[in-house]
C-alpha cells in the first residue's frame, strides 16, 4: 500500500490531530508524519510539504500558522467564495502550491469549533451558541459538509500528482437517533400530574389534549399518543437502520418533564429498549450546568440497564465549549451526539464524519468521539416552520450532500413526533421517508 509522507518542521499537537483526522477518517489511508527534511528528499512516493520551504519536493501547502500557535485568540478567518466550494484560509496562488488554501488549518478551525470558545453575544436565552451567529451560516455554507469536500480536494490533488496512489473510498452510513424527553403523554404519570393535565384540558381544550382522549387512554381503549416505540422498532428493522435511543433521567423541572427515573414502567421501557438497540444518557437541562447532576444521571441509567452508558446527547442541545465535553469525559462518556444547532439543520462543525474532541483550553486531543447530527425534526418544524412535505425535501437534500462524500448522516427525532397527531400530524411520514431514502442510498 502506498504511504503518504507529511512533512512539517513543526509537529504541533494541533497539526498531529488534524493530520490523524484527515488521513484516518476523511481520507482513510496509510501515512507518516515527519519533521526530517532529509527523509523527504529520500522518500519515493506521495509527499505533502506543509511548510514555507519551497525547495522540498511534494504537494506544497503553505501553512497559515494557526496549527503552530498555542494561543486561543478570537479572530475571523479569511474566506474565498470565488469557486464552487468556499475555502477558508486562502493563500497566494504564487509559487508552486497546488492548493490555494491551507486545508489543514481550515479543517482544524471548523472541527475544533474554535469560534464557539468565544460565545459572547452569540448565545440564546438557554446559553446555546446560535446558528445565525456562526461563520458557516453567515457565509452560506452551513448546509454543506465543507470539511469533507476539502478533504476530497486534497485527495484529488494527491491522486493527480501521484497516479499510482489509489484514492480511498468510504461508505455512506446512517444513524437514526431518538430522544425520549417525555416517554408517555398520559400513561404512568403521578396523580398530581394527571389532575393538572385534566384541568388544563378542561380550561383550554384548543391547546391541550381533549379530556375524552385522556379517559380513553387511561381505560386502555386507545394507545398512549407518545407510545410509538414498537412502530419505530418495526421501521428501523424494515429498512435495516442503525438506531440509538437517549433517555432523560433528570429530576422534574421547568425544562425536564419526563417520568421519574424511579417509575417502574419507565425503567422497564429503558431496559427493554437497551436489549434491542444501543441507548445513551440524555443529560437534563439542569445537568448541562451542574457536573454532579450529570454524574448522578449517568449512574441512574447505569443501574437501570446494568452497565455504564458511553453515549450521550444533552437535552435542549445545551452545549458549552469546552466545559460540556470535559464533564462528559469525566463521567466516562465516549460518544456524544449533541453537536447540531437547535434552530437550523446542517453541519455545525462543517463535517458529516465523526471526530475526536480537541480541547483548545488544554491543547489536547481527547478520546471523546463527536457524532455530528445533521437534522432535527424540531428545527424544521418549529424554527424553520416547514411543512412535512418541505421537511422531506430538506432532509433529502442534506442526505444527498452526505452521500456525495460518503459520510455519516445522523438524524434526531423524538418519540412524540411520530404520534401523527396534534402538532405532529404528518411527521410520521417524514420519518418513514427518511429511513427509506437512507436505506436506498446505503445500498447503492
Amino acid at each position: 500500500m502506498t504511504v503518504i509522507l507529511i512533512y512539517s518542521n513543526n509537529l504541533s499537537p494541533r497539526l498531529n490531530y488534524t493530520v490523524r483526522y484527515i488521513f484516518n477518517d476523511l481520507i482513510p489511508t496509510t501515512f507518516q508524519v515527519t519533521n526530517d527534511p532529509d527523509l523527504v528528499t529520500r522518500f519515493n512516493g506521495p509527499i505533502i510539504n506543509y511548510s514555507d520551504n519551497n525547495e522540498l519536493p511534494g504537494l506544497h501547502i503553505f501553512p497559515h500558522g494557526l496549527l503552530f500557535s498555542e494561543k486561543l485568540v478570537d479572530f475571523v478567518p479569511q474566506i474565498d467564495n470565488s469557486g464552487e466550494i468556499p475555502l477558508l484560509f486562502p493563500v497566494s496562488t504564487s509559487g508552486k502550491s497546488e492548493l490555494t488554501f491551507d486545508v489543514f488549518a481550515a479543517v482544524f478551525w471548523m472541527v475544533s469549533r474554535y469560534e464557539e470558545y468565544f460565545p459572547k453575544g452569540k448565545t440564546d436565552i438557554h446559553g446555546r451558541f446560535r446558528a445565525e451567529a456562526s461563520f458557516a451560516f453567515q457565509h452560506h455554507f452551513l448546509q454543506r459538509p465543507v470539511v469533507d469536500l476539502w478533504a476530497e480536494l486534497l485527495a484529488d490533488a494527491i491522486a493527480t500528482k501521484w497516479p499510482q496512489w489509489e484514492k480511498p473510498m468510504r461508505r455512506f452510513r446512517y444513524i437514526s437517533t431518538i430522544d425520549v424527553d417525555n416517554a408517555y403523554a398520559i400513561l404512568h404519570k403521578s396523580m398530581l400530574r394527571k389532575m393538572t393535565a385534566s384541568f388544563r384540558s378542561i380550561m383550554n381544550p384548543r391547546k391541550n389534549r381533549p379530556i375524552s382522549v385522556r379517559k380513553e387512554v387511561l381505560k386502555g381503549q386507545k394507545p398512549d399518543p407518545y407510545d410509538t416505540y414498537a412502530e419505530m422498532e418495526k421501521m428501523h428493522e424494515t429498512y435495516n437502520v442503525e438506531a440509538v435511543f437517549f433517555f432523560l433521567l433528570g429530576d422534574y423541572g421547568k425544562f425536564d418533564k419526563n417520568l421519574s427515573y424511579r417509575n417502574v414502567n419507565y425503567r422497564a421501557l429503558i431496559r427493554d429498549t437497551s436489549k434491542k438497540v444501543p441507548v445513551g444518557i440524555h443529560p437534563s437541562y439542569k445537568a448541562s450546568g451542574a457536573h454532579k447532576m450529570l454524574e448522578t444521571e449517568v449512574k441512574r441509567l447505569s443501574k437501570i440497564i446494568g452497565e455504564s452508558p458511553f453515549r450521550s446527547r444533552f437535552h435542549y442541545l445545551r452545549l458549552t465549549f469546552p466545559q460540556s465535553y470535559q464533564w462528559l469525559i469525566d463521567t466516562g462518556i465516549k460518544e456524544d451526539y449533541t453537536l447540531t444547532y437547535h434552530s437550523r439543520a446542517g453541519f455545525r462543525a462543517g463535517t458529516c464524519t465523526p471526530f475526536r474532541f480537541y480541547d483548545l483550553s488544554s491543547e489536547n486531543e481527547t478520546n471523546l468521539k463527536i457524532f455530528p447530527t445533521t437534522v432535527m425534526e424540531v428545527s424544521l418544524k418549529q424554527y424553520q416552520e416547514q411543512t412535512p412535505k418541505e421537511a422531506i425535501e430538506t432532509i433529502n437534500r442534506l442526505m444527498m450532500e452526505v452521500k456525495k462524500v460518503n459520510g455519516t448522516f445522523v438524524s434526531l427525532f423524538h418519540n412524540e413526533s411520530l404520534s401523527d397527531s396534534g402538532e405532529w400530524k404528518g411527521w410520521k411520514k417524514v420519518f418513514k421517508s427518511m429511513l427509506k431514502k437512507a436505506g436506498e442510498l446505503r445500498d447503492e
